[in-house]
């Protein structure tokens, strides 16, 4: 079986969608978080291409069949 099918079998089941949609967005919390504590400005743009990604992410698992 290819991964892209496994990845299908895998967000079909419920759980597995709600774990990788609360990952994402504990993930995009603690960016923030490091952001407004510590980030210089390379980490900033670290962080804004991460965010994006987690959105587009986010974007996808929300129209996931």
């Amino acid at each position: 079986m290819g991964v892209h099918q496994e990845l299908d079998e895998l967000l079909a089941n419920p759980e597995c969608h709600a774990i990788l949609v609360n990952a994402l967005g504990e993930y995009r919390s603690l960016l923030h978080r490091n952001a407004d504590d510590f980030a210089d400005e390379f980490e900033l743009a670290h962080i804004e291409r991460s965010v994006a990604h987690i959105d587009a992410l986010d974007d996808v698992f929300e129209r996931w069949p």
